[in-house]
């Protein structure tokens, strides 16, 4: 089993409400200032940061804001 690795995602979803990611980080505080930001600059669209858990291969999601 391999260690868990964490990254973060910008997702946002589209009129027909299919979700995919806008930008992904390394760092938590770099994807929560983005995320911020473009809540500010689009207060119309759908966003969501999400923990991004890699572990054996297989990406699990995790909504945090």
């Amino acid at each position: 089993m391999t260690a868990k690795r964490a990254r973060y995602a910008i997702t946002t979803y589209n009129d027909e409400g299919n979700g995919y990611s806008v930008a992904e980080y390394e760092h938590l505080a770099d994807a929560r200032r983005e995320y911020e930001a473009m809540r500010v600059e689009h207060p119309f669209r759908h966003l969501i940061l999400d923990e991004l858990l890699q572990q054996d291969g297989v990406t699990f999601k995790h909504s945090i804001a």
